[in-house]
């Protein structure tokens, strides 16, 4: 498809319909009371982690940046917030 609306509105319809928003991101299983990781991390550390990682694979899957390298454990040094 030529870009433009057309492009953009076909886009956002696939996103909606398959749920690759932040929104569902942050609605995970793994950041659930019961999760391991929410015992580690806050709420606001755990949500400015899946918003990243969120962004890191939009840009990826749109074309623009290299595929996502995740931090392992104890690789991770700062955030913002």
């Amino acid at each position: 498809m030529p870009k433009g609306t057309e492009k953009k509105a076909a886009f956002e319809a696939l996103r909606k319909r398959h749920g690759f928003t932040e929104a569902s991101l942050h609605q995970h299983p793994s950041l659930a009371k019961d999760c391991w990781l929410r015992g580690h991390l806050d709420v606001h550390t755990q949500q400015k982690v899946a918003t990243r990682a969120f962004r890191a694979v939009e840009r990826w899957s749109f074309g623009g940046s290299g595929k996502p390298r995740f931090k392992r454990y104890g690789e991770l040094e700062s955030l913002e917030g």
